[in-house]
């Protein structure tokens, strides 16, 4: 065991360290129904909280709206 556990540190350090090692934020993937009328509230929400929407589109047929965002945990 004299030999391995140092070695196998420095490959474990070593490793991290070229990596580049990064943080990542949790966040949720929304899925909001609403109302043509309501979507403006829905963006402030989102806003409010961090949010970022990447996807919003009308129901075909119908007077709704469907906004994709991801939402930080936080």
């Amino acid at each position: 065991g004299g030999q391995i556990i140092p070695t196998a540190r420095r490959v474990l350090y070593a490793s991290m360290l070229t990596a580049k090692p990064r943080l990542y934020e949790p966040v949720y993937l929304c899925e909001v129904q609403c109302p043509e009328v309501a979507v403006g509230g829905i963006y402030g929400v989102l806003n409010r909280r961090r949010g970022h929407v990447f996807e919003e589109h009308q129901v075909t047929g119908t007077p709704m709206f469907v906004v994709k965002a991801y939402l930080p945990v936080n």
